[in-house]
Parts: structure tokens; sequence; C-alpha cells
């Protein structure tokens, strides 16, 4: 179950409202995406002209931050390093 929702053949036919309004959210949301990237595909560009000097700091801040947040942890931003050096080499 998930959210009160069992999934299955049922989940059309008994909670069907809520099924086709998730349908429909999703469509409307890969609508935005698609306009979001037509337009903005110019200033995503710029990003990679950034500096490392200025990227690296602020991706390393970025992710400590998001994975203390998660648990309120340190823990957690131990875990994120370790697969972090995993996943650098």
């Amino acid at each position: 179950m998930i959210q009160g929702l069992q999934p299955g053949p049922d989940l059309f036919t008994v909670h069907g409202k809520i099924t086709y309004t998730f349908f429909a959210g999703f469509v409307i949301v890969n609508i935005f995406m698609l306009i979001l990237g037509l337009f903005g595909s110019k200033l995503f560009a710029k990003v990679s002209r950034v500096s490392d000097s200025y990227l690296i700091p602020l991706i390393f801040t970025l992710s400590v931050i998001g994975s203390y947040a998660i648990n309120n942890q340190m823990a957690d931003v131990w875990v994120m390093f370790v697969f972090g050096i995993i996943g650098y080499f």
C-alpha cells in the first residue's frame, strides 16, 4: 500500500480519480519541463563555463548540508563521503 492506494488492476477502477490526477500532473510537469528546457538551455550552458574554484566549494557545501539535513546526523555526512570516494575511483 502506498499512501492508502493498493497497486494492481483495481487501482484504476476503485481509485480512478486519484490515479488519473497523478497522470495529468505528470503530463503538466513534463510540458513545463519542456518549456523550461527550451528557454533555459542558454542559461544552463553558461553554468558549464563557471570556474571550478567556485563550483567545487558550492557543490561540496550543498552536498554536506543536504546529507546532514536528511536525519540531522553526522553519520549521514560520513556515509556521503565514503560513497563519494568510492564513486570517484
